[in-house]
């Protein structure tokens, strides 16, 4: 079974919002079980608007 989900989005902001909310979800959920947690971004100009 794939663990991806197929998400659209109106537009480049909206798409943001949601890629920001879910890394936010991820992170919360990891650090709530454990003191730390290690991410690592993609750099670029594609996900920018996503790590405002």
């Amino acid at each position: 079974m794939s663990r991806y989900r197929l998400q659209r989005s109106p537009d480049k902001a909206a798409l943001a919002q949601a890629a920001a909310a879910a890394m936010a979800a991820v992170i919360r959920g990891a650090t709530s079980r454990q003191p730390r947690c290690v991410v690592a971004l993609a750099g670029g100009s594609t996900p920018e608007a996503a790590y405002r």
